[in-house]
């Protein structure tokens, strides 16, 4: 019943001429629900396939001189303001699925393995999905000045808000020193703000996981707090 009043205070019903508006709003509440698991796949498929279209882009690109493919990439899956000003827009939510290096995405998505599901069951499969793309929207506006990626952002913002939202928790770091959540990602947070300012080769990979990790954590504190409108987690 809690649920259904904040839906109705903030989702109100009414002959006011707002269909097309009405039905985006029903879509959202019921249209567009997966299942935990597969949201969970879905997105780990994701990121895998596009770090296959890159190796094949740059085996294309290495191999046969033939830089069309390498091309299609950086235009398609990259955030930058050229991008921007060409009118990719989606470039800065497609990034959020772009790994270059095999030991970035097999680290992140180990995170995201262990992490989402305990962020989806809090929140929702929906609301989980708008938390992943908020956090690579927060990556790659962070990187707007050179071609990158907001997949370390978005995989960020699931350990930052489960951080945020359970800072005692205590899992396995390397599966073998236990450690609570605040002491880990606030570590993490530390390293990839020294490195932002002191590492200008990989400044790009820790300005990414820093904003995407810190959007994460904002969440948890604007749901918890309840600051502005309330919107129901399911």
């Amino acid at each position: 019943m809690h649920t259904r009043a904040l839906r109705t205070t903030y989702f109100p019903r009414g002959n006011s001429g707002n269909s097309h508006r009405d039905n985006w709003q029903r879509f959202f509440r019921r249209g567009f629900n997966p299942h935990p698991n597969h949201l969970l796949y879905s997105v780990m498929g994701a990121n895998v396939a596009v770090y296959a279209l890159f190796v094949l882009s740059d085996a294309q690109w290495k191999r046969f001189n033939d830089p069309r493919w390498m091309r299609f990439m950086l235009k398609n899956f990259t955030a930058s303001w050229y991008n921007l000003s060409s009118g990719r827009l989606h470039t800065l939510l497609t990034s959020s699925f772009l790994h270059t290096r095999v030991d970035s995405l097999i680290f992140n998505m180990l995170t995201f393995y262990l992490m989402a599901p305990h962020a989806i069951a809090m929140l929702g499969a929906r609301t989980f999905l708008a938390l992943y793309c908020g956090g690579g929207l927060a990556a790659s506006a962070a990187t707007l000045s050179n071609p990158s990626n907001g997949a370390s952002g978005a995989v960020g913002s699931t350990l930052g808000f489960f951080a945020a939202a359970n800072p005692h928790a205590t899992f396995s770091l390397y599966f073998f020193l236990p450690v609570q959540a605040w002491m880990a990602v606030g570590g993490l947070v530390a390293w990839d703000a020294y490195n932002t300012l002191t590492s200008p080769y990989s400044v790009g990979a820790h300005k990414s996981r820093l904003s995407g990790t810190l959007a994460g954590v904002a969440f948890a504190m604007f749901r918890m707090r309840a600051i502005g409108p309330r919107v129901p987690w399911r």
